[in-house]
């Protein structure tokens, strides 16, 4: 019982924190309901691996290990793979727990477009600010 609870913060906390860009604690979040996720013990059967849904975050990982190859920084490709690793666990957390119910999901998708609602501005006002205060503008919009 007390690991579903904590099972189920995570879950919460990684709502929130995707869309915020603070990845070293959503990483923590993910690591700690995959421990829960361990000792909890009432894991379903693997078929969820047959859903087709399952495999969006493993091509989208497979995508971000293929650019890696085309970078021309082989050090930021490395960098960027591994702080994606753990994102492709998330779907095998979420989907072979019998801990999640319904109710669960729809919390989680709440807080996820409130939190995405919520750091959006402040990533937007960051990046004028920084443009406006370094003059450098990251990307380019109809140069030629």
């Amino acid at each position: 019982m007390l690991f579903e609870k904590i099972y189920r913060y995570c879950i919460y906390a990684i709502a929130f924190l995707v869309p915020s860009g603070f990845f070293g604690l959503s990483l923590a979040m993910i690591a700690a309901a995959g421990v829960c996720w361990l000792l909890d013990k009432k894991i379903r059967s693997f078929l969820i691996l047959k859903r087709p849904q399952v495999y969006l975050p493993i091509l989208l990982y497979l995508y971000f290990v293929g650019s890696g190859f085309l970078m021309n920084n082989m050090e930021a490709a490395v960098s960027g793979i591994s702080v994606y690793f753990p994102f492709l666990l998330y779907p095998l957390i979420l989907g072979t727990t019998s801990a999640l119910d319904l109710q669960v999901v729809k919390k989680a998708n709440s807080i996820f477009i409130y939190s995405t609602c919520l750091f959006l501005p402040i990533a937007l006002c960051y990046a004028g600010y920084d443009i406006l205060t370094t003059g450098n503008q990251p990307v380019v919009i109809n140069e030629g």
